[in-house]
């Protein structure tokens, strides 16, 4: 057979030789890519079982298999991966698994050349184009090239002739960026031929995040928490260092929190007037600061008020020693006008006081005057009954004294060399010497902060601070395992970052069918996750997909690429969210690298996502990719049982699943979609406290449910409206989600004396309103330009949001001009006639000296009226719809007033006085303006004029009816007066 092989292939040789021309010409017809030329049919065999049922046949490759370089001595055998050997030399082996085997070869030249193969035939036969042709000479060296397509054709290289058995292979590819624990991908195979070159390669990544930690109102002594999460130092915005902020804080403190069981019990007069008697009220009131105070202010909680506010004022004195009956003792420090509202007032006092600590003081308030009208009016002060002595006398005629705490409002003192230590060796870490006023920060770096920091430990020499820790946890990766069907591979200990290494494979772990890879990593209680990228590959025959998983603390993001191979009937694609996922948005799909758009349909089974692609072409590539937005649990962990879906509001179910006993439980949310906006719960399966939102002035939310339990379960929601405390942090709590309504109260720590509230659920140009449904009175108000901004205090109110007015909508487009032929004309013929008439009676008036004026305008007019009587609805209401449609009525009719009222001072008798002419033209201008342009003059006005409207349309029309009568009486009064004089008789 080699014999007859080698002849044949001789003549080839020959033939070729002699007969060139006619060579060239066949090449020339049969010619493929540029450079190469197609075999002919005799150069293609194929050698099968009888019963063989194979994708490509030898008459598939007759006329569609092309050559660079040698192609009249090129033979191609198509036959099995087990007959193939038969064709190689002694030495040789295939590496054939596959169905099919194609074997080229060429006994007389042995040097390489590019090989292309008809796309049409790889598409038909293979069903799909191959990326890589992979080939063993018989010497035993194996090969692979790239397929590339150009011209129609898939061109690979094969470096060398004697005998070489191709096959062509896909690969599988998955790609993880930044993979949380949990992390699942899932590839098919069709089966198991072809799998080599299996790697999966792991690096480090550094996962990081704020955990800020503040405290208000602290003394000296006490001890801040600080628990650092992650398992590396943390660092801060400080040069890579944390720090710690010290801001001054000059609160109040109550006498009843200080000395009573902080409750108050009653209230009394203390200053106003007493109707029984009618005396103005005395009182004096016992106080012992706890502290040395420079006193410049003191506050009063004035609990219920009776009567009116008649206006009077106090004299308030201070004075050593105890509540007595002795009036105006000591100094006077103050003049106070009390106003007649309860809540805390200010006492401002005219000099500063020095009122040293462990001392008892008189504070005497002595009313000036009273209003005989036989009734009590009086502001009334809060007091505790838990004084075993008189500390609040009052006099009203005659004495009363209660052995009560009054409600005395006194400032701390000022904070003084704020220190902290963080180790517990006594020695300071960072330090601020001197005094810190009222609001005044100072800020140290805390290099030494460390993952193993438990407590801060606080000194001053006076006063009280705020603290505020700037934190960044870290977590490199550690321990991360790679599961494969059940088989698990790891690496032990962290990787740093950018830090790879290889983890150890076996081909046996690989099934056909679905191929599930899991990720595991050693994320530590508390701290951001612990995260690893992946690179996970291997060759194998048929399907080619790759997965790429981006996920952070926050958010896992999926873009899954596809390729089918055969036509698919109600495709779909599973995506495995995290359990945390607590909202899924941005499904979407595209087709052969087209365009992104929302997939057919799509639902929500747990944390699987499936995505349907409907009927899928051969040979179709889809990618799909989908974002999910996770919560993080404080003091606990959690199961999202049914996230939100793109597309609807947020509603997701959450279960609690392990609870702190000694922590506070709580969701942390401020990453969600609308991580601004206020979070609530719904549906709680306990019974006490609902859930309320803890919000920072950095922008932390956190969702707190103090009356959870393990099981406990509850749907978390947004409202229309986001809360932001300029400092410190607040508690929300919302009672009606689409009112909305809600409460706000100081948080656990520190509360905020200024809060920007956003209602985003508004209409624009309409007028909003922040009601205090405690005080019921307007907070603010503002007009929406979408969304709309209120600001409040930090007072515990519960709020409401109300549309208090709709503004003006922009007039539609008018149409510009007649709309047809028949209505130009019209309006034509009607100006032409209108003008001819004024034109001639112009003429006849001045050429007869008949009618003067009166004579064109009567006529005009006349002419007008016809014209409408005689064609009703057209054409001058057509023209006065088209001015009032437009501006040029109003400018028009400001002229005609302002020129008329001029021509007819200048020209008649009648004089108009200068003010009704600035009057009437200041008047005109501003109609004008407000007509083409609403609210350029009055939009300012507007709100303080709703409240002054009556008394505005009295002096409005009061003071024109006056200056019409002068003007009247000045007409009737003659121009020229003439006395007449009899002399003495």
């Amino acid at each position: 057979m080699k014999r007859s092989l080698a002849i044949a292939a001789a003549t080839i040789v020959v033939v070729s030789m002699l007969a060139m021309p006619l060579g060239a010409a066949v090449a020339t017809a049969q010619s493929g890519p540029s450079g190469m030329v197609a075999l002919g049919p005799d150069q293609v065999d194929e050698d099968l079982p009888s019963n063989a049922d194979v994708p490509i046949r030898a008459s598939d490759l007759e006329g569609n298999v092309y050559a660079s370089d040698h192609a009249g001595t090129l033979q191609i055998t198509v036959t099995t991966p087990e007959r193939a050997s038969d064709y190689m030399g002694e030495n040789a082996n295939v590496v054939a698994d596959d169905d099919i085997a194609i074997v080229l070869a060429d006994d007389e030249v042995h040097e390489g050349r590019d090989v292309a193969v008809d796309l049409g035939v790889l598409e038909a036969g293979v069903g799909y184009v191959p990326d890589v042709a992979y080939g063993v000479h018989d010497s035993g060296e194996e090969w692979q090239s790239p397929i590339e397509q150009e011209d129609g054709v898939g061109r690979f290289h094969v470096p060398e002739f004697s005998s070489n058995s191709v096959t062509f292979s896909g690969g599988i590819t998955l790609s993880g960026n930044a993979a949380a624990d949990g992390t699942n991908y899932q590839y098919e195979l069709d089966n198991l031929n072809g799998v080599s070159d299996y790697a999966i390669n792991l690096t480090g990544v550094t996962n990081s995040g704020w955990s800020n930690v503040s405290a208000g109102g602290v003394s000296d002594g006490d001890t801040i928490s600080i628990d650092v999460g992650g398992n590396l130092d943390p660092i801060g915005p400080s040069s890579g260092e944390p720090t710690v902020t010290f801001t001054g804080d000059l609160k109040y403190y109550n006498q009843i929190d200080e000395y009573g069981d902080g409750n108050a019990d009653g209230d009394a007069g203390f200053v106003g007037d007493n109707g029984a008697y009618n005396n103005p009220l005395k009182s004096s009131m016992e106080v012992t600061p706890k502290k040395d105070i420079t006193l410049n202010s003191f506050k009063l909680h004035v609990g219920s008020v009776s009567g009116s506010d008649y206006g009077p004022t106090v004299e308030v004195r201070i004075a050593s020693g105890q509540a007595d009956e002795t009036w105006g003792d000591g100094t006077q420090v103050a003049t106070w006008e009390p106003d007649w509202t309860t809540g805390n007032q200010t006492v401002s006092l005219d000099s500063s006081e020095t009122l040293q600590a462990g001392e008892t003081y008189e504070f005497e308030f002595i009313t000036d005057s009273e209003n005989n009208n036989g009734e009590d009016d009086q502001l009334e002060l809060s007091y505790d009954s838990d004084s075993s002595s008189v500390k609040f006398l009052r006099d009203y005629g005659q004495v009363a004294d209660y052995e009560t705490y009054p409600s005395l409002l006194l400032p701390n003192a000022e904070s003084a060399d704020p220190a902290i230590d963080i180790d517990g060796d006594g020695t300071d870490e960072a330090s601020y010497s001197g005094t810190l006023t009222d609001g005044e920060s100072v800020t140290r770096d805390l290099s030494q902060l460390s993952k193993s920091t438990d407590n801060a430990d606080i000194s001053l020499t006076s006063g009280a601070v705020d603290v505020d820790f700037k934190i960044k946890e870290r977590t490199q990766t550690s321990d991360p395992v790679v599961e494969v069907n059940g088989y698990e591979t790891e690496h032990n200990g962290v990787l740093s970052e950018g830090e790879t290494t290889s983890l150890a494979t076996n081909e046996a772990w690989l099934q056909e069918g679905t191929n599930n890879v899991t990720i595991r990593t050693n994320t530590p209680s508390n701290g951001p996750e612990s995260l690893v990228d992946l690179e996970y590959s291997h060759d194998a025959s048929g399907v080619t997909k790759s997965v790429d998983i981006e996920a952070t603390s926050w958010t896992e993001s999926f873009n899954v690429s596809h390729t089918f191979p055969s036509a698919v009937a109600d495709a779909d694609a599973t995506l495995t969210f995290d359990e945390q996922v607590a909202e899924i948005n941005d499904v979407e799909y595209r087709i052969d690298g087209g365009d992104w758009q929302a997939p057919p349909d799509y639902e929500l089974n747990g944390t699987d996502l499936h995505v349907g692609l409907g009927d899928v072409e051969a040979d179709t590539e889809i990618d799909v990719r989908a974002t999910g937005h996770k919560v993080r649990a404080y003091d606990g962990s959690v199961r999202v049982t049914e996230p939100t879906v793109e597309g609807d509001d947020l509603s997701t179910e959450v279960e609690i699943t392990d609870i702190n006993p000694d922590g506070m439980f709580g969701l942390r949310v401020d990453e969600t979609v609308l991580g601004d906006r206020l979070h609530y719960a719904s549906e709680e399966s306990w019974t006490g406290e609902s859930a309320h939102a803890e919000l920072t002035s950095s922008g932390t939310q956190i969702l707190r449910a103090e009356d959870a339990n393990e099981g406990s379960t509850m749907r978390v929601s947004t409202a229309p409206v986001s809360v932001s405390p300029e400092s410190g942090a607040i508690e929300a709590e919302v009672e009606d989600g689409s009112e909305p309504t809600f409460s706000l109260r100081k948080g656990n720590t520190t509360g905020s004396d200024r809060i920007k509230v956003t209602y985003y659920d508004t209409v624009t140009g309409d007028r909003y309103a922040l009601w205090s449904e405690t005080r019921e009175v307007e907070v603010d108000a503002d007009r929406a330009e979408s969304p709309v901004s209120f600001i409040t205090d930090g007072s515990s109110e519960t709020y409401s949001i109300l549309q208090r007015d709709a503004g003006q909508q922009p007039p539609e487009d008018p149409p510009i001009g007649p709309t047809d032929q028949e209505g130009t004309l019209s309006l034509v013929l009607a100006f032409v006639g209108i003008g001819g008439v004024l034109v001639g009676s112009t003429f006849v008036s001045r050429k007869f000296n008949i009618g003067g004026w009166l004579l064109p305008v009567t006529a005009t007019s006349l002419t007008a009226v016809a014209i409408q009587v005689l064609s009703p609805g057209s054409p001058l209401l057509r023209v006065a719809q088209l001015a009032s449609e437009s501006n040029a009525v109003t400018i028009g009719a400001v002229a005609a007033l302002l020129i008329g009222m001029w021509q007819l001072d200048e020209r008649t008798s009648g004089k108009v006085p200068w003010y009704v002419r600035g009057v009437i033209g200041v008047l005109s201008v501003v109609w004008a303006l407000e007509t083409i342009s609403p609210g350029v003059i009055l939009g300012g006005l507007r709100q303080g004029v709703e409240s002054m409207g009556p008394l505005i349309v009295i002096v409005i029309v009061g003071g024109g009816a006056y200056l019409v009568r002068e003007w009247i009486q000045a007409r009737r009064a003659p121009d020229t007066v003439v006395e007449f004089s009899a002399g003495e008789q």
